[in-house]
């Protein structure tokens, strides 16, 4: 099987007599996230002292590692990458199609049909390719952008999925796994900004299927919405505050003839004086709340990270199992 990035249930490594780090089971309902551990810092000069006790129920499956890494950031990895002719690129074009159709066979065929079809659209970025690259080891046309690869796998947390094909999930580490395909990248050249998918034939020769839809007009969105407000009519009740017939019982009416009589009415103030101190008292209230609400303390910390992260390595001493 092939080798992972795993902890025993517990560990603590101990180097020249200080405890490093210690792992420990992970919390009911947790999954544990398996990372390297750096000891860079408790090393010296000269011979060094390393201890590690651990317990799990397969220690025999258990192999530890000390390596010494050289972080590398993703600038750097950009220039290590293979880039092939033209002419190279193109031929594997053909073996990839003709390979497919190698194994296809009856029913395949129509479940296969767009093995000959390639996206200009990186399917990390879901934008256009500006770096097309694929794996050496990698049986597909699709082709992903190589500087959107490297970032995001370096800042990939679940270090056990790190440098996989976003197509085929083949591991493909740099810059050794890659190569850049040039005679995609001279198809992007020659096509528009909007053509989105291209198809090849046998002999690797390609014309556009596809292309972006372009954004629609906003204003044709929207719909004209009218609406129009029609003031309510209110009936007059008796004299004794009775409701007429078909009104709702208990409701004291009064008919209304114009809105603005309505409106000033609403603007007088109420004749209880309790009442204007009371609703004082609320809006005070809410004064004092926006206040506090104003008042907050907010702290922002800013942390700047190095590139180390951004390597193949982590740092030197990193230390796995």
């Amino acid at each position: 099987c092939d080798p992972l990035q795993k902890w025993p249930t517990t560990l603590i490594c101990q180097v020249n007599g200080r405890k490093v780090f210690e792992i420990k089971p992970a919390a009911a309902g947790h999954k544990r996230r398996d990372i390297p551990k750096r000891i860079s810092a408790e090393l010296k000069s000269g011979p060094n002292v390393m201890e590690v006790k651990m317990s799990d129920v397969y220690v025999k499956r258990f192999v530890l590692a000390l390596l010494r890494t050289v972080p590398q950031t993703v600038k750097q990895l950009l220039t290590k990458v293979a880039v092939p002719g033209e002419d190279d690129c193109k031929s594997r074009v053909s073996q990839i199609i003709f390979s497919s159709l190698l194994e296809s066979t009856g029913e395949d065929v129509h479940a296969n049909s767009h093995s000959d079809q390639c996206s200009l659209h990186c399917p990390i970025t879901l934008t256009r390719l500006e770096l097309p690259t694929r794996g050496h080891k990698c049986w597909h046309l699709q082709c992903f952008d190589l500087k959107a690869y490297l970032t995001s796998n370096s800042k990939m947390a679940a270090f056990n999925r790190r440098w996989r094909c976003p197509v085929c999930d083949i591991e493909l580490k740099p810059p050794k796994d890659l190569f850049v395909d040039t005679y995609l990248l001279q198809i992007l050249g020659k096509t528009e900004a909007d053509d989105e998918e291209i198809k090849f034939d046998s002999s690797a020769e390609w014309h556009v299927t596809k292309k972006t839809a372009p954004p629609g007009d906003p204003s044709s969105d929207e719909e004209e919405v009218t609406m129009t407000y029609k003031a309510p009519t209110v009936v007059a009740g008796s004299a004794s505050g009775q409701a007429p017939a078909g009104s709702p019982s208990g409701t004291s009416t009064a008919e209304v003839e114009d809105i603005d009589e309505v409106e000033a009415v609403d603007e007088a103030p109420p004749a209880d004086a309790g009442g204007d101190d009371a609703g004082g008292d609320d809006a005070a209230g809410d004064d004092a709340g926006g206040d506090d609400t104003g008042g907050d303390a907010v702290i922002e910390m800013e942390v700047e990270g190095d590139d180390a992260g951004e390597g193949e390595g982590e740092g030197d001493g990193i230390f796995g199992s």
